[in-house]
């Protein structure tokens, strides 16, 4: 059959082609798309080259995507987790239809959940470990740094976890009004609050006490982790939950770590999710997607401010470019299948 799909061909480079689908074989099931969500943060640097996957020693056309929500079509032999018709949200690419590993990372999509917000899924995990990495306890400061999709979704989990109060940082001032729309409590423009020295000034007066026991660096850059360890408090914790584009320099391990005891948390999902559930830990990237989207249905996740732009799976190389080159304009950017 025939499929669209959208593939990075070069660098800044995002088409949309059309592509012969197989039957789904063993251990695979065929998907239609409703929605997927471009991620405006690793697909974005991708395409930029600023990840290795981006890179040219990839194979082009190179598919991406992995934000995905839709049906279950056609299921290959082998295959009994999954019935035709059912609703499942994960990681897929961007796509109208696509064949994929069964054992990929899917749950079921509640029915009081709309695609849209399915789609979200994948993001709503890596959030949720990260929060859950940081050992967030109720009543502690949190400062989430950079208000992108992940950042945005890491300050809810923080505030649904009990953190008081919930900062948000950002150089975008549209980015912290989103964050103030979904219901955090105090925002701060990083640029208008001067160098760095104010920066940290600011975010304890507003926390608290020596600082944020608490800080998710979300920004994906190398600069403001030093700022990250910074800002924390005496003893607490720094989540590396952006996945890092570049070398951290010039960053003093005694003074900003050593001395002040800190303990920094490498959030890289999957990679810090546990592969399987066990006593300890059964918090997988499964159970995380199915909490999150449970905390959707009930409304205690607020997901509809975030969404910047709706387009048709055709008009995706825009929805690309948008947050590319005009990320002060465009966030959330949600492809419509249907």
């Amino acid at each position: 059959m025939r499929a669209q799909r959208v593939v990075m061909t070069g660098l800044n480079t995002v088409e949309v082609q059309d592509v012969e689908l197989a039957p789904p074989g063993a251990g695979e099931m065929l998907l239609q798309a409703e929605h997927t969500l471009i991620s405006a943060g690793t697909e974005v640097a991708t395409i930029r080259g600023l990840t290795r996957f981006g890179r040219g020693d990839r194979e082009r056309p190179m598919p991406i995507g992995y934000s995905f929500a839709g049906t279950v079509r056609q299921v290959g032999p082998g295959v009994t987790a999954w019935k035709v018709g059912q609703r499942v949200a994960g990681a897929a690419p961007h796509a109208s239809w696509s064949v994929v590993k069964a054992e990929r990372t899917f749950v079921p999509l509640p029915d009081e959940v709309a695609s849209e917000w399915g789609a979200f899924a994948s993001l709503l995990a890596i959030a949720l470990n990260g929060v859950r990495l940081g050992q967030v306890q109720i009543g502690e400061p949190v400062a989430v740094m950079g208000q992108g999709l992940v950042g945005q979704l890491a300050a809810q989990f923080a505030r649904i976890n009990g953190a008081r109060p919930v900062l948000a940082l950002d150089s975008l001032a549209s980015r912290l009004a989103i964050a103030r729309a979904t219901g955090t409590e105090q925002t701060i423009d990083v640029r208008a609050a001067g160098d760095e020295d104010a920066l940290i000034a600011a975010v304890r007066d507003a926390s608290g006490d020596d600082g944020p026991r608490v800080v998710v660096e979300a920004t994906g850059a190398p600069g403001p982790v030093v700022t990250a360890l910074k800002l924390a408090a005496h003893g607490g914790r720094v989540i590396l939950l952006g996945s890092t584009r570049g070398v951290v320099a010039e960053w003093d391990p005694y003074g900003d770590v050593h001395r002040k005891a800190l303990t920094i948390v490498g959030a890289h999902s999957p990679a810090s999710h546990p592969p399987l559930a066990t006593f300890w830990n059964p918090f997988t990237t499964t159970k995380n997607m199915a909490i999150a989207l449970d905390l959707v249905r009930d409304g205690s996740l607020r997901l509809a401010p975030l969404v910047t732009d709706r387009l048709p799976g055709t008009r995706a190389p825009e929805g690309f470019a948008c947050l590319a080159e005009a990320p002060a304009e465009h966030l959330g950017v949600l492809l419509d299948w249907r």
